[in-house]
């Protein structure tokens, strides 16, 4: 996080040094990890045929989760000139929502099946992203509300049925 956010500064050896201490650190973890008696990540489940494309989707929408969340104080505060205290609010909608509804589309994603619950929350932060998007100059608590519930239903539709297929793609 720290090289991204300093590649605004102008100074490219912040990030540049940044990410690469992340990589070479990221290999001496990995090194230490095959050779370990009992490694905190088994890294072989990788080669597993239904772990790699689970794991890697789980990967994206968690990053593309967390960017727009990561943004979003900003935009409340800047753009749209409200206070810490209502854009505190806003920022627990969506992890209300997604605590709400989580078990439950769980629970139902064991009977009928994730792929659904996959591609539901994918639909879900993406009618998120437009409401953004398309009221981006106008933007009212209101919408911005309605985004945020969004955003939770659809982590909620996506964290705990993605997470067990994940743990059942692991072996």
């Amino acid at each position: 996080t720290f090289g991204i956010e300093s590649i605004t500064s102008g100074d490219v050896m912040i990030p540049a040094v940044s990410l690469m201490v992340s990589a070479v650190t990221l290999l001496m973890f990995l090194k230490v990890e095959r050779s370990a008696g009992e490694p905190l990540l088994n890294t072989g489940m990788f080669r597993l045929k239904g772990f790699s494309p689970v794991f890697i989707t789980l990967l994206l929408m968690n990053a593309a989760y967390m960017g727009i969340l990561y943004l979003t104080p900003f935009y409340c505060q800047l753009c749209m000139g409200i206070g810490v205290m209502e854009t505190g609010l806003m920022m627990v909608v969506s992890a209300v929502v997604a605590s709400g509804f989580s078990i439950p589309f769980g629970r139902i994603s064991n009977r009928v099946g994730r792929r659904v619950f996959g591609i539901g929350s994918g639909f879900m932060f993406i009618l998120s992203m437009l409401l953004l998007l398309v009221f981006a100059e106008g933007m009212t608590l209101p919408i911005l509300f309605a985004s945020m519930v969004l955003k939770g239903l659809g982590w909620a539709m996506f964290g705990g049925p993605m997470g067990a297929n994940l743990v059942e793609h692991a072996g």
